[in-house]
């Protein structure tokens, strides 16, 4: 079956004549306007919608995973090719006999559905006739049965009479199959994800939730999704309606006229009442099942999603000095200068923040404090991208006891510098006398007596 634009019809787009797919090639005379001089439309407008209009990745809150809906654009309920028609005037011809032998098709008011846009799925699929194509035809499948009647006449004689019934009941299109699903008009597949199996985790299906495995379908033939995480033996991933157990019991066991019976048998053929067979063997008078579909089956994640990549904040210093007490780094595990680590848990408003009171160091050795470096990191090493309003706040403190005689105090400060100078002073070398340097001058001195 290929796609068809209903406007390269030879005369019209649906059917009986609805719609039109020629038009006259600008103002043209009416005595003029043969098939040479007019435009089809089909020339104007070849281009028919395909796709997936509503398309969507979504977060699902009850699985807590994310999952792509819609790939298929759903089949809806629709209208037929000539709903909101307003009935004109009954017009009938009867004979001799008083049978009606002709009657006005246009007697019958055919109304709107309100729930035409209802996204469905569809059993034994009867077409709307609103978008011609010649894989489809013919298009007449209806038909009015006729049935037979015995009543008393007047006259107390059993008379015997044949008439036509009203209601008109349509058979099942030649070209398509019978008792199979059909929940879309058209849709996407994706064939190929573009990432390899080595970086999928880094990249954003990764991080959203979805396996590899989901993805690949080497070697299946399945082509429906009957469970949401179940998807990897599809070769080409898509959607589809979700077919459920309680609608095999609810809606497809139906009547020849379209009533629910709710029969643990699957959809049979039926035969119009006092339906002559013979005639029509041919026909498939199967009931058209249609059952709402709000949601259908979407391609969900296996995995939860990751929520945050860098979770925390690590802040580093050399207000500290060695042996530091972390370790780590995106390839070594050298001892890093972390002096905090702030959770992702804390923000407020804008900012993540830490209780300073978390975070004391004591130094235990005297240092000289020269310039403060800082720099705060992601978990795997790397700069952190930060709002130019970030701050790190330092608080040095030194312990000092306090004084409770600074009178006593200032003393012995006094006397323990009297104390040191009378030290001192004990210490210096005594004056030289004429003797002592007498007796240096005559050692210096050389004889000359050999």
């Amino acid at each position: 079956m290929l796609l068809w634009n209903g406007m390269n019809g030879s005369i019209n787009t649906a059917y009986q004549l609805q719609g039109l797919s020629m038009t006259p090639q600008g103002e043209i005379a009416a005595s003029q306007r043969t098939v040479a001089n007019r435009l089809t439309l089909g020339d104007k407008v070849p281009e028919i919608y395909i796709g997936a209009p509503d398309l969507s990745l979504a977060f699902n809150q009850d699985q807590d995973r994310f999952e792509f809906r819609n790939f298929h654009n759903s089949e809806t309920e629709g209208n037929v090719y000539n709903a909101g028609y307003q009935a004109q005037g009954l017009y009938q011809v009867t004979n001799a006999s008083g049978i009606v032998t002709f009657e006005n098709p246009d007697s019958v008011a055919v109304p709107m559905n309100p729930q035409s846009a209802q996204k469905v799925y569809k059993i034994n699929k009867q077409l709307l006739k609103n978008n011609w194509t010649p894989c489809m035809t013919p298009y007449f499948n209806e038909i009015r049965p006729g049935f037979f009647t015995r009543f008393t006449a007047g006259s107390g004689a059993l008379t015997n009479a044949s008439y036509t019934a009203k209601q008109s009941f349509v058979w099942l299109n030649e070209a398509f199959s019978t008792n199979e699903i059909f929940d879309a008009t058209t849709g996407l597949f994706v064939t190929d994800w573009i990432v390899d199996e080595e970086s999928w985790d880094d990249t954003l299906w990764g991080i959203m939730g979805f396996q590899y495995s989901q993805t690949r379908g080497e070697g299946g033939n399945q082509t429906r999704v009957i469970n949401s995480n179940n998807w990897s033996s599809m070769a080409e991933n898509t959607t589809n309606a979700d077919i459920t157990n309680a609608d095999y019991v609810l809606n497809l066991t139906r009547n020849q006229f379209g009533a629910p019976n709710y029969n643990l048998t699957p959809p049979t053929a039926t035969q119009p009442f006092s339906f002559p067979i013979t005639g029509n063997a041919s026909h498939r008078f199967l009931p058209s099942i249609v059952i709402p579909q709000d949601n259908g089956q979407p391609l969900r994640a296996l995995n939860i999603p990751t929520r945050t990549l860098r979770p925390y904040y690590t802040i580093r210093s050399n207000i500290i000095s060695a042996p530091f007490h972390y370790f780590g780094g995106s390839a070594t595990g050298v001892a890093l200068p972390v002096v905090a680590v702030v959770d992702k848990v804390s923000n407020s408003g804008d900012f993540f923040n830490i209780d300073a009171s978390q975070l004391q160091f004591t130094v235990t050795q005297p240092y000289t404090i020269s310039d403060i470096r800082t720099s705060i990191h992601d978990p795997d090493g790397s700069y952190s991208k930060l709002s130019a309003n970030t701050a790190v706040l330092y608080s040095i403190q030194r312990t000092i006891k306090a004084d409770t005689n600074p009178v006593t105090t200032i003393l012995e400060s006094y006397k323990s510098k009297l104390q040191q100078q009378q030290f001192e002073e004990e210490l210096a070398a005594p004056e030289p006398t004429k003797k002592d340097v007498t007796d240096v001058v005559n050692m210096m001195v050389v004889s000359n007596k050999i």
